[in-house]
């Protein structure tokens, strides 16, 4: 008992790893010692254009320090970035997703300033929606290979 079954599925029209490389001279009266800098993407937006994805946001760093009094301070800082990836057979419409891979902050502080640097990596997959057939039955709960005497796969329709 066969039966066809259309389905939307997404298909892989590219993906590209980009990096994200932000440096940053933040101003920190009084301060003696910081103790961390904590970086994250925000409201990042996606534009895409044929053949390219321009991806902008802010880098938000949240930096802890201590003061002359020995009190540690908090401070709030968002930085803009804008990247672009070339992936052939981009359309707009189609759909973008990110990947963050991972994020490292390297920061120095020197006669009240803190200099620091921002490396970030992301994966950019984008794809587009596609109608596809498939042929549903009851030919195992899942098959190992084609239906016997047929040369296409055969799922049951409760896998679907």
């Amino acid at each position: 008992m066969w039966k066809k079954v259309r389905i939307k599925a997404e298909r892989v029209v590219g993906e590209k790893v980009v990096q994200i490389v932000e440096a940053a001279d933040v101003p920190l009266p009084d301060a003696i010692k910081v103790d961390r800098v904590v970086a994250s993407l925000v409201n990042v937006t996606d534009h895409v254009f044929p053949n390219k994805v321009v991806k902008q946001g802010f880098i938000h760093k949240q930096i802890f320090w201590v003061d002359a009094d020995n009190f540690v301070r908090h401070t709030g800082v968002d930085i803009p970035f804008v990247i672009a990836a070339d992936i052939p057979g981009t359309q707009p419409g189609h759909i973008v997703e990110n990947f963050l891979q991972d994020l490292f902050v390297d920061f120095k502080l020197c006669n009240g300033v803190l200099l620091e640097k921002v490396v970030a990596h992301v994966l950019i997959k984008v794809a587009s929606l596609e109608q596809i057939d498939v042929l549903t039955g009851h030919c195992g709960v899942f098959a190992t290979g084609p239906a016997q005497g047929r040369g296409i796969w055969c799922f049951p329709a409760s896998c679907i």
